[in-house]
């Protein structure tokens, strides 16, 4: 039987998120153990927290919602790729571990040693430089996700995303990827279906390629 790898973050109320985000709550509206005859449950969340796609319409004045996203460039072979104890990754890192006709790129950072699993916000996450981002587009690449809440330094501007957003790639941020070995796999990443806004949660899951 094949085995699916999720590297998604669980949504939870209190979880880690971006500062000044509103976060997510979660609240039952109908409660079995109240009485009612059913449970349900009312979630209000930034659609940044967790486990996100962003459309070009995030950094990108009159851009493409989430609408353009194409499953086609969602899904497909993968490349998981560690770079290593860099904070700023860079066209050097890139170029010594992602393989030549590499379309989806997910960086496995620092980060999966902690970073995005734990209880509170690091500033000082490892993230992608504007010149990576750069090296990316001349590459080919449609897709690249990392392992924390954004592909871009807290303490940069925003040049990464534009770059990458302006190509377009799409951006997947919020991975969890301590778990996955460094190698091929294949993606299949589905955000939910809200095409006028700008990101989306998403469930993210891997099949490897090379123990198929």
């Amino acid at each position: 039987m094949t085995q699916l790898i999720d590297i998604s973050m669980p949504l939870r109320p209190g979880m880690v998120a971006w500062p000044g985000s509103p976060g997510i709550e979660a609240s039952y509206f109908q409660d079995m153990a109240a009485g009612d005859v059913s449970t349900a449950t009312r979630l209000s969340l930034d659609v940044h927290c967790g486990t996100h796609v962003d459309a070009p319409m995030h950094q990108v004045a009159g851009a493409a919602p989430m609408a353009a996203m194409r499953l086609e460039d969602l899904c497909g072979p993968a490349e998981v790729v560690e770079v290593g104890d860099a904070k700023r990754i860079d066209a050097a890192d890139l170029q010594d571990v992602v393989p030549e006709g590499t379309t989806r790129v997910l960086l496995k950072t620092s980060n999966s040693r902690g970073g995005v699993v734990a209880d509170g916000f690091d500033e000082d996450y490892a993230a992608l430089t504007a010149e990576g981002a750069q090296w990316l587009v001349d590459h080919g690449v449609v897709l690249v996700g990392i392992d924390y809440l954004s592909i871009q330094r807290f303490d940069e501007d925003n040049a990464t995303h534009v770059i990458l957003l302006s190509a377009p790639i799409i951006i997947l941020e919020g991975l969890t990827l301590t778990h996955v070995e460094p190698g091929s796999y294949e993606l299949f990443c589905l955000p939910i279906s809200v095409p006028e806004l700008e990101a989306a949660p998403a469930r993210a899951v891997l099949r490897s390629l090379e123990n198929p």
